[in-house]
């Protein structure tokens, strides 16, 4: 199976990490994350989460997006590729 990228996710140093499901996006990761009264802000991690239940960069998710066909026609979204948006896949 291809490993696929599933959610956006953000992560902070203490290891605590915020998951959501698409079509969020890493400013909504932050919004909820600040409902909750969590107010680091400024030492999160933004990545994603993959079909194999592991926290990627955004660089790495690139790679793994790019391998399963899971980018949009509109991608990339940095101008160059190498960086994924949540925007380059849904």
């Amino acid at each position: 199976m291809i490993e696929r990228i599933t959610h956006v996710a953000c992560k902070w140093p203490e290891h605590f990490l915020y998951k959501m499901l698409p079509p969020n996006r890493h400013h909504n990761c932050f919004r909820e994350m600040q409902h909750n009264g969590f107010t680091a802000w400024g030492t999160e991690e933004t990545g994603f989460w993959t079909s194999e239940d592991r926290y990627v960069d955004r660089k790495e998710a690139w790679r793994i997006a790019e391998a399963a066909g899971q980018l949009l026609e509109r991608a990339p979204t940095d101008g160059r590729g190498g960086t994924l948006y949540s925007e380059d896949v849904w």
